[in-house]
């Protein structure tokens, strides 16, 4: 893997495949009995990726972290109940039985994103956190003129709680706690191949949230177009959920400088 700093002049990028990562999202909630059986299974699945998936938990209404941005998701992807998966924004993982089961579904449908859908965007991001003034300034290198839907989340790990199913102790990683745009993104659109996009966030955070344990989490949405839709995961649950798939994504501690990479 090649980094290269942000706002580089470089040529690289240009000729270079970018690192691509998948974003899985778990819809769940601290009195969702079932839920640690799919949180068990994307952490197992993120292991198989080596790096190339990144997880999402988004709580739902009347759980101790309810987030508010969950709800305007459950609608896009016509989530009926918790917990469910959606990965890459083009399919949905239920709960199987089998821990081993679904967390093989989801990396079946990460791995047929990365073949069927090649990264056309790369990600590099820093932030700094002042008491609790957040700022992250954003590089969006792009190969392909389209229209691209940024979303910009934060979110905590190590949070010890209670959860339904999983005892009071319960580890809470990847959560949802702020966004910094709207949850259909921010549209971006690039007229012309080979441009880098930038834009500064800034956000106020909860001091009750621990500053070592948040992450900022960006993907990129891209419109299928012409491409072919590929669906062909066995277990999955394919839905046009609009008409863009997830691009790729990246996840940064915050007060830390993550620089493009490519292949």
């Amino acid at each position: 893997v090649k980094q290269r700093p942000a706002g580089t002049e470089a040529d690289d990028w240009k000729n270079d495949a970018f690192v691509h990562r998948s974003l899985a999202m778990r819809f769940t909630a601290t009195w969702c009995g079932y839920c640690p059986y799919m949180g068990t299974a994307f952490d197992s699945a993120k292991g198989q990726m080596a790096g190339a998936l990144e997880l999402l938990s988004l709580h739902g209404s009347g759980s101790d972290y309810e987030f508010t941005g969950t709800d305007d998701l459950v609608n896009r992807f016509r989530v009926q109940g918790f917990p469910t998966g959606v990965v890459d924004s083009r399919a949905s993982i239920p709960n199987y039985n089998s821990t081993a089961t679904t967390a093989t579904v989801a990396v079946e449908v990460a791995k047929e994103t990365q073949q069927a859908y090649p990264a056309k965007t790369g990600i590099a991001l820093s932030s700094t956190l002042e008491g609790t003034d957040l700022t992250v300034d954003l590089s969006l290198y792009v190969k392909e003129a389209d229209s691209y839907r940024v979303t910009v989340l934060l979110l905590e790990d190590g949070i010890v709680g209670n959860q339904n199913g999983g005892g009071s102790n319960y580890v809470h990683n990847d959560v949802a706690r702020l966004a910094l745009t709207s949850m259909s993104g921010e549209t971006v659109r690039i007229s012309e191949d080979y441009q880098v996009w930038n834009n500064t966030y800034t956000a106020q955070l909860k001091s009750s949230w621990k500053a070592e344990n948040l992450e900022i989490l960006v993907y990129v949405e891209k419109p299928f177009g012409e491409q072919k839709t590929v669906a062909e995961v066995d277990g999955a649950e394919y839905g046009r959920y609009g008409d863009t798939y997830i691009d790729n994504c990246r996840v940064v501690k915050v007060g830390t400088e993550a620089p493009l990479e490519l292949k």
